[in-house]
């Protein structure tokens, strides 16, 4: 009895099994689509995509030139540019060039009046007129002690006034030469003048840029008399944000577009990097070279350089194939086989051009993917009028 009971018992468990087994292959199974798929996929039947006239093509891996631009502005370098200051005290006798002119090394600029020149000239004219007595008599009584003829007190005495008055002519021969006077023109006789005036020439070629200066204007060493510039190497700066920085380099040739149209472009090569950064602006300078020199370009003229990069190994599709949002750039594309299951991905777009736009995957895709290169928008259409039609 007590073994029949068991076997009712265990009969009844198995049914039980049996049962449950059966409501649950009965059961539908859900799968989780997240709302981000949804949203970025659109069924389109065979006939709906030949009605919209679609076109479809596969990624080109190919090498893509990439143009951006910066704004940059003509320079001088500081050995092309000179600033003449008086260095003298007195006041302007003559001014014999113009605002703009252009002038020549050695070129005499202006003359300017002072009597501190006259003094300059005097303690040279006075130490020349000496240096030749002492300079004899120092040789004397070196002559005379070396004989033990002579004490050794007129010998050194002999020779500290020698010595003195060399270093006089040698300071007051330093002062002249740095106004720029010749001292091979300063002889010492009872008929040698002395000019109240000297003359400010040009160290170097080049236009004169600003010509601050009135006659009978009264001048010190520091004042500034004139800026010359020399136009005869052009050189740019040109402002790079550090976004960019890493498609420049060194020898690298550049296109200048003068803001001024009626400049023509330029071809400039990169010269060298700076190291440092305008944490303001985060732009680094690039110092550039002209290739070739015309007339018309002028310091702090501005433009826009355009520099190309050729990216060797690039995926491309047409510019057609790219639709924008929030500077975000998409694509629609199918799988082979999937052909009716639109998906929407996104790119990062390095280049646009209607027949070569060079772009990254931010999502790696299957090689055969298929993309919307013609049609693209009505795609985007019926993605939104799927996506309502769900809410």
């Amino acid at each position: 009895m007590n073994n029949t009971r068991i076997i009712y018992y265990q009969l009844i468990i198995l049914l039980t099994v049996i049962v449950s087994s059966c409501d649950n292959r009965k059961q539908p199974v859900t799968e989780t689509v997240s709302d981000s798929t949804v949203s970025n996929m659109v069924m389109l039947t065979k006939d709906k995509q030949k009605m919209m006239n679609l076109r479809l093509k596969t990624a080109e891996r190919k090498p893509v030139t990439i143009n951006f631009s910066a704004n940059g502005k003509v320079v001088v370098l500081s050995q092309n540019r000179e600033i003449l200051t008086a260095r003298i005290n007195g006041s302007i006798q003559k001014i014999l060039v113009l605002n703009g002119q252009k002038i020549s090394k050695g070129q005499v600029l202006m003359e300017i009046s002072s009597g501190e020149f006259i003094q300059l000239q005097e303690n040279y004219l006075n130490a020349k007129a000496e240096i030749g007595f002492l300079k004899n008599d120092y040789e004397r009584q070196r002559k005379l002690k070396e004989a033990d003829i002579s004490a050794g007190k007129e010998f050194q005495q002999a020779e500290s006034k020698y010595l003195s008055c060399v270093t006089r002519l040698r300071s007051a021969e330093a002062r002249l030469k740095y106004l720029g006077v010749d001292v091979q023109n300063l002889n010492v006789t009872d008929q040698t003048p002395l000019s109240s005036t000297f003359s400010v020439r040009s160290t170097i070629n080049g236009y004169l840029s600003s010509l601050p200066l009135s006659l009978g204007m009264s001048v010190n060493s520091a004042t500034e008399l004139a800026h010359i510039v020399n136009l005869d190497h052009y050189h740019a700066d040109i402002f790079v944000y550090e976004k960019d920085i890493n498609k420049v380099s060194e020898g690298q040739e550049v296109d200048l577009v003068f803001t001024n149209q009626s400049l023509p472009a330029v071809k400039g090569k990169v010269e060298f990097i700076s190291r440092g950064m305008d944490l303001a602006t985060r732009t680094i300078i690039i110092h550039v070279v002209f290739e070739t020199i015309f007339p018309g370009v002028l310091p702090d003229m501005t433009f826009k350089a355009i520099f190309k990069t050729i990216l060797p190994d690039q995926l491309t599709l047409p510019g057609s194939a790219f639709i924008s949002e929030d500077n975000n750039y998409f694509v629609y594309y199918v799988l082979p086989s999937a052909p009716e299951k639109f998906i929407k991905a996104q790119v990062k777009l390095l280049s646009q051009n209607e027949d070569n736009s060079a772009f990254e995957l931010i999502s790696p895709l299957p090689k055969d993917a298929l993309f919307v290169v013609k049609g693209l928008l009505m795609v985007e259409s019926e993605a939104h009028k799927a996506e309502m039609a769900e809410d």
